[in-house]
């Protein structure tokens, strides 16, 4: 599809410039810029429907804990199972909003990181302890992917062992 635009031509002559320092075309890098536009309106989209879900959601821990979930950060951050599973318990409304805006902030930041096994333990305490349903416990994995998710391997866990030692953690 074509389509026309009608811009300054400064503008134009420093969009040329800043698009060749990132060896594109002004073409390329308007078409860039419109898909990243478009996938975050389908991300903003994604997010809403998520809110509205966990506000709704079904799930009960039913006197089962975790520890709760901090306040949000702009830093790339881990986000452990108890946070998604938070998410889910409507009988900890408090733990549910501050762990939905936690994630909300870090699917719109771009900031979040998960491992596998976080999407694991995720997946076994929704089923067994929230009793959600499994077509809910799906879309949230489909939306728990949007993370930077990390593999867990021995070489993982003695760098973590590494980082408890040096850091005092």
């Amino acid at each position: 599809m074509n389509i026309t635009l009608s811009i300054d031509e400064r503008v134009a002559q420093q969009a040329r410039q800043a698009a060749q320092a990132m060896g594109k075309s002004l073409n390329q890098a308007v078409r860039d810029h419109l898909e990243q536009l478009a996938g975050r309106a389908q991300l903003e989209s994604e997010i809403s429907a998520y809110l509205e879900s966990t506000a709704n959601t079904p799930g009960r821990l039913g006197g089962a804990g975790f520890t709760g979930a901090k306040s949000c950060s702009v830093v790339r951050s881990f986000i452990d199972t108890n946070v998604f599973v938070y998410a889910d318990a409507a009988d900890a409304p408090g733990k549910q909003t501050r762990a939905t805006a936690l994630i909300a902030h870090h699917l719109r930041a771009g900031s979040g990181v998960i491992s596998t096994q976080v999407l694991h333990e995720f997946i076994n305490v929704s089923v067994r302890k929230l009793a959600l349903p499994l077509d809910i416990v799906r879309q949230r994995v489909r939306l728990y992917a949007r993370f930077e998710t990390v593999g867990s391997s021995p070489a993982a866990a003695l760098d973590a062992l590494d980082l408890h030692a040096l850091h005092q953690i």
